[in-house]
This record gives C-alpha cells, sequence and structure tokens, in this order.
C-alpha cells in the first residue's frame, strides 16, 4: 500500500471495523497512513507490515510472518503496482513493472493461500486491482475495490469478474482465453520456480522450498 488509492482503501476498511494490514516498502509511510486513520477513529486496528514487491525473499517473508502472526485471511486487496517507469531488472532479474504488478502478486496470493482458505470457512475475496484508477480520483479508484472486496450483493460467482466504477463489465477478450491464462499461469509458476531454485542453491541442506 505505496499510493493514495491504497490509503483510501485501507482508511475505509479500518473505518468500517476491519483489521487491516498495511503491507508497504516503507514502514515510516506505513505508521504515517496509520496515524491519519487513527486520527479519525482511535480505535482502528491497523498493522504496519514490510513487503517489497521488488524483491520475491521480501514477499516469501512478509507471507510467513503473517501467517506466524494471523490464522487465516478474508480479504487480500492486490493493489500495489508502477506505472510509467523506464525499463529496468529487479534484483530477481525480471523486467520490474511485470513484476511488481503481477509476478509478485501472484506469488504472495499463492503464498498466502492456506490462509485464505481458512478464512473462507466465513468469508474470503481476491480483489486485483488494474491501472483504470488513475482516471479517476482517489475516492472513486477505492470504491470499486472496497464494493468487490466486501459487498454482499455480488451475485455468484463472480471469480475472475471485472468491476469498473462499482459495475461488473464484459472483460477483455484476452482476458477471457482460458488457454491463454494457463500459459501464464504456468509461465509465472516457472518464473518464480527458477528464482526458488537459487535460495536452495544458497540454503544447501535445508530441505526443499514450496511455493
Amino acid at each position: 500500500m505505496d499510493d493514495m488509492d491504497g490509503f483510501e482503501t485501507a482508511r475505509s476498511l479500518a473505518l468500517h471495523g476491519c483489521r487491516v494490514i498495511l503491507a508497504c516498502r516503507s514502514l515510516d509511510k506505513a505508521n504515517d497512513a496509520i496515524s491519519k486513520i487513527l486520527t479519525e477513529k482511535p480505535s482502528a486496528q491497523c498493522i504496519a507490515m514490510e513487503l517489497n514487491l521488488c524483491r520475491l525473499k521480501s514477499v516469501k517473508k512478509f507471507a510467513e510472518e503473517y501467517q506466524k502472526k494471523f490464522r487465516s485471511l478474508n480479504i487480500l486487496v492486490l493493489n500495489a503496482g508502477v506505472f510509467g517507469l523506464g525499463f529496468s531488472h529487479t534484483e530477481d532479474g525480471f523486467e520490474t513493472t511485470f513484476q511488481v504488478n503481477h509476478l509478485a502478486h501472484f506469488y504472495l496470493t499463492l503464498q498466502l493461500e492456506n490462509a485464505l482458505i481458512k478464512g473462507a470457512k466465513l468469508f474470503a475475496r481476491v480483489v486485483v486491482v488494474s491501472s483504470e484508477s488513475h482516471r479517476i480520483n482517489k475516492q472513486q479508484g477505492a470504491a470499486t475495490s472496497i464494493y468487490c472486496a466486501t459487498s454482499l450483493d455480488l451475485s455468484l460467482p463472480v471469480s475472475g469478474s471485472y468491476f469498473n466504477n462499482c459495475c461488473r463489465c464484459p472483460p477483455s477478450k484476452a482476458a477471457q482465453d482460458e488457454a491463454l491464462a494457463t500459459k501464464l499461469w504456468k509461465l509465472s509458476e516457472e518464473m518464480i520456480q527458477s528464482v526458488v531454485s537459487t535460495w536452495l542453491e544458497e540454503t544447501t541442506e535445508r530441505g526443499e522450498v514450496v511455493f
């Protein structure tokens, strides 16, 4: 949560009684955001945790620490992203925009799968935020995320659905291509495994790392 849409999403969820984990590259910025929320609602439950999507090790560490502290997860909002960067690579060797906007989110969701399954006994949703929100103000941008994360009015099934301004919209043809989705899933797994394999080489005798 390093942008204004992320702050507004965290703020709204916290003000409505959710326990919110603010996962940010900068703990200082996360704690500043929490301070602002607490001025509005002193009883708000907000916790800052470090998460750097440019480093897959950071993603794994965050997921491990989260599951040590909390048994389950009900709402996962994947709203971090970069836009308009020049070409660059992360330390994992992947193009930065691709890793931050997709691959790290993919890995994070896999890492938190067990927590989401436990949360699903009551309620669990994963919301992936696209770049459309840059065209509207921060409150509007957060509104759709909050709606998708919390609304009980959404008719099932909603998995894979696309929403804009709180309305369900038809996704692009590419987004509905199951073969392409399967290819991207497998490619993403292979890319992550290539990085995890280097960790195994660095930590011999510690056993297999499962992602």
